[in-house]
């Protein structure tokens, strides 16, 4: 159990894995990948809390619309299939942020052909940029912590397209929402609506089999008017040179979340 966080190295950490990624590039030209990965994440920044669009113009006089990150405080990296998304402190807001940049990537990637799969959670994690002067380019950035394994390791149980926040998560949250001096039971819908989180039977794979587990799973496509369709997350799974019928076990659950939380 995690107690109400105060040390600044604990932060709520958000994981996503790109599956299918070696299929995909071991069937495309490296020219394929680059257009298709900044097709996505070009615009992942977009799905942060604080983002807008701004338009720039180039020299020739040329106007293109480019993320403005200038109210953003929650933290974005990308590495070949992964991505890693983190909260500056751990506090209701810092979840929220969090959260939601997982929420929109799940739902945003079934346009790209690149299903994501990802988990929340909460730890200690530390994260320094390093900018050292040479005569090349040498920047090292490091990242590390309990939060950040935690999270992958959550990430990789799941057998689906989707995402799932920790029960340690959800229990630091009902800590800091109460505060020190609030009710000792604290229900999680009196501060997080299910648009953006509710219980669901996840497939998980336990012993080599899957199986369903009742976890907190993050609602993607709840109240998005242009939320991928069935036909779209179905076609996501065999864009790019991969084989739709290898990720059949994937799909089927991906499709029966989708139905079961969409609005009526």
């Amino acid at each position: 159990m995690i107690e109400t966080p105060k040390d600044d190295s604990i932060r709520f950490v958000g994981f996503l894995d790109v599956l299918g990624f070696s299929a995909f590039v071991s069937a495309s030209s490296h020219r394929t990948v680059q257009n298709v990965y900044d097709g996505l994440f070009g615009l992942a920044p977009l799905g942060l809390v604080g983002a807008t669009t701004k338009l720039v113009e180039r020299e020739n006089g040329e106007r293109f619309g480019t993320p403005d990150l200038g109210r953003v405080d929650t933290s974005l990296l990308v590495i070949s299939d992964s991505i890693v998304v983190f909260s500056d402190r751990a506090d209701h807001s810092g979840f929220l942020k969090t959260l939601a940049a997982v929420r929109n990537l799940l739902a945003v990637a079934f346009y790209s052909g690149l299903p994501l799969r990802g988990a929340v959670t909460v730890g200690p994690l530390s994260y320094v940029p390093y900018q050292v002067e040479s005569k090349a380019t040498v920047s090292i950035q490091s990242l590390y912590g309990k939060a950040l394994v935690d999270a992958k390791n959550l990430e990789a149980e799941q057998s689906w397209s989707g995402g799932v926040v920790s029960d340690e998560a959800v229990e630091a949250l009902k800590q800091i929402v109460a505060g020190p001096d609030g009710p000792e039971q604290v229900e999680v819908s009196d501060f997080i609506p299910p648009e953006l989180m509710r219980r669901w039977q996840v497939p998980v794979k336990v012993d080599g089999q899957i199986e369903t587990e009742e976890r907190w799973a993050i609602s993607w496509p709840w109240g998005n008017d242009d939320r991928p369709p069935n036909s779209m997350v179905e076609k996501a799974f065999g864009m790019h040179g991969k084989d739709p019928a290898a990720a059949s076990e994937k799909i089927r659950p991906t499709i029966a979340f989708l139905d079961g939380v969409r609005p009526a």
